[in-house]
């Protein structure tokens, strides 16, 4: 019995190492869209705090910082996720 689950596991593993790199190639063929379409909700968030602050709500400076913040983790998302495969060997 066990050598018939080894034996699946050998016969498998090329199928399975195929998958992972189609789905690698799938994501990374994706990445500049997703931060394209980032970049383009990032400035229309931006728009809208500006729009707020300047009618004089009071909430809106915070709102600026967060939608800037966010936008930075946007943009920087994809050179992080490099880093990251980098160190961690992936």
């Amino acid at each position: 019995m066990n050598k018939k689950l080894i034996l699946a596991a050998v016969l498998a593993s090329p199928s399975v190492a195929f998958a992972q790199s189609k789905v690698e190639t799938g994501i990374n063929q994706a990445i500049p869209i997703l931060v394209g379409i980032g970049m383009a909700l990032s400035v229309v968030g931006l728009i809208f705090a500006g729009i707020k602050y300047n009618t004089g709500d009071p909430a809106a400076k915070e709102q600026a910082k967060n939608v800037l913040i966010g936008s930075i983790l946007i943009l920087s998302a994809s050179a992080i996720g490099g880093l990251l495969r980098s160190w961690f060997g992936g």
